[in-house]
């Protein structure tokens, strides 16, 4: 259940870069690229990091991204370029 709110708020959550509201179309993003999620998975009984045999997946609409393990957390959904709808 906690994972399927994380998911939930990372899926409302997901902003890169936002349109500008002055109608030039210009597109105003940071020079720093941030990683929506970062997740710990550990042993319940250890509390060490786990890493062999997990795979985490970040799905928003059609968009899906297997997460990359780097340190002891799962890193992924950076940002992405803004949908035009």
């Amino acid at each position: 259940m906690k994972y399927l709110l994380i998911l939930l708020l990372v899926g409302i959550g997901f902003v890169g870069c936002n349109n500008d509201d002055n109608g030039d179309n210009t597109v105003a993003c940071t020079e720093i690229f941030i990683y929506g999620l970062s997740i710990n998975v550990t042993d319940a009984v250890t509390g060490e990091a786990i890493s062999e045999g997990v795979t985490v997946t970040a799905t928003d609409g059609n968009y899906s991204e297997d997460l990359m393990y780097l340190g002891d957390s799962w890193l992924g959904a950076g940002e992405r370029p803004p949908r035009h709808l």
